[in-house]
Formats: structure tokens, C-alpha cells, sequence
């Protein structure tokens, strides 16, 4: 693996995901279950429209005085959400993941969510990244 290749050659395809009706408290549970820190948000028809992160749901939980409610993922979600093209390179991931500190991000043909990838994603690929990177 080298960081000019596609970033399909890297990333997860099968992404759980909530949508923006969806409440804050499901969000939080799939966050559990699926042992993931972060859940692309998208419309009925898989198009990305935002992400939603553990640190999202912290600051709800803490506005509300340490009680979720009836909060929606709409309400505290990061809109419109930073993703790549999955025709992008490694390369380019990791300096979109730098600039924004991220540690994951959504990957979109167009503007439907066709992966994701994480920091873990990448670490598993470190060395043949870091030896095929050009100083």
C-alpha cells in the first residue's frame, strides 16, 4: 500500500450511520454496539449530510445539564460534514484528517457515502505509507 493509491483501497464499506430525525440517544447506543466514535449522517437516500461524534453528544449532554432528553442527531451534528472522494489518494486523506483533526473521515461518490475511514484504518497501513511517501 503507498499513500498514491485510492483511498478505496483503504477504507471500511460497510458504514453504520443515523439519519437526522434520529434520536441523540439511538446515535449514542450505535456508537456502542458498533464500538465506533462517529456516525455519518445521511438522507433516505444515503446521501452524506452530516457527522455526529461522541464529542458532539458530550457537549448536548452537558448543555443539558447531564441529561440527554429528546434531543435529535439534527440538532448537534456537524453540517455539512468534511468528506473525500473515494477516487482521492491515501495522500490526500491524511492531510485532510491533519488539517481538520479528525480521526475519521466519511468517504462519498458524489455525495453518497460509499465508506469510512479512521485513524486506526490508516495506522494498520503506517509503515508501507510512510515508506512510500516522498520527503
Amino acid at each position: 500500500m503507498s499513500a498514491s493509491d485510492e483511498v478505496s483501497e483503504c477504507m471500511k464499506p460497510d458504514v453504520v450511520t443515523v439519519e437526522a430525525d434520529d434520536s441523540l440517544c439511538l446515535a449514542a447506543e450505535k456508537m456502542h454496539l458498533f464500538a465506533v466514535g462517529g456516525l455519518p449522517v445521511t438522507d433516505d437516500k444515503g446521501n452524506l449530510i452530516g457527522m455526529l461524534t461522541e464529542r458532539d453528544i458530550c457537549r448536548s449532554v452537558s448543555k443539558k445539564n447531564g441529561k440527554m432528553g429528546n434531543e435529535i442527531v439534527r440538532d448537534w451534528m456537524s453540517a455539512p460534514a468534511i468528506a473525500v472522494q473515494v477516487e482521492e489518494t491515501l495522500d490526500g486523506v491524511i492531510n485532510r484528517m491533519a488539517d481538520y483533526n479528525f480521526r475519521r473521515i466519511p468517504i462519498v461518490s458524489g455525495t453518497t457515502l460509499v465508506g469510512i475511514i479512521s485513524q486506526t484504518d490508516m495506522m494498520k497501513h503506517y509503515p508501507d505509507l510512510v515508506i512510500s511517501q516522498k520527503w
